[in-house]
């Protein structure tokens, strides 16, 4: 499997995460508090090499929750780029991401 066909792949299962991810906020707009505390903690903490994805993803909530969602789901290169540093794990369960990666393992080996 080529690097290209293999970053692609990756780049459609964080897709597809973070499809459920954004069902969870919309359903519960609870969560996103929680990613937004989730964002306030890694202004601090995170590494100088994704600080500039943290920072646009606090600017992209600044903006709402409706523009925030919509940059997790858009099918871009920035948008692949803005989910490799990504807030969202603390929306979707542990069952959830669980049942996600054995559905996926054998979707992609179709």
């Amino acid at each position: 499997m080529s690097s290209t066909r293999t970053h692609q792949t990756l780049d459609r299962r964080s897709l597809a995460l973070h499809r459920i991810a954004v069902k969870n906020v919309l359903d519960n707009p609870l969560l996103f508090n929680e990613i937004r505390k989730t964002l306030d903690r890694w202004l601090v903490i995170v590494a100088k090499s994704s600080q500039p994805y943290v920072r646009q993803w606090d600017d992209l909530a600044n903006q709402g929750i409706d523009v925030f969602l919509a940059k997790a789901v858009e099918e871009s290169e920035d948008g692949n780029a803005m989910r490799q540093s990504s807030p969202f794990g603390v929306a979707i369960s542990n069952k959830e991401r669980s049942d996600f990666f054995k559905n996926w393992k054998c979707h992609d080996q179709e």
